[in-house]
């Protein structure tokens, strides 16, 4: 896989989880039938350094079959406070 999009130094991870067995219950969160399906969670995944405090906007976009198919979305977020989790602090 090619990240040529990348316009910083983030690094692009593909995922290639196992399928697996999920059972929901009538109050699921998805509203979703009751019982019990197969399923994964594929994906691609971005990992960005901390971002400072303050508002922020993470844009993704992709296309497949050379450009006919086309999704993006945009995920507006704040940061309140930072912690350093590798201390515990």
């Amino acid at each position: 896989m090619v990240c040529e999009w990348l316009k910083n130094t983030a690094q692009c991870v593909k995922s290639d989880p196992p399928i697996f067995e999920l059972t929901t219950d009538k109050a699921n969160a998805f509203n979703v039938r009751v019982g019990s399906v197969y399923t994964s969670a594929d994906g691609y995944w971005v990992f960005l350094k901390p971002l400072p405090i303050g508002k922020h906007t993470i844009s993704f976009q992709g296309s497949c079959e050379y450009g006919k198919q086309n999704s993006g979305v945009n995920f507006p977020l704040e940061v309140l406070e930072q912690k350093d989790f590798m201390s515990g602090r």
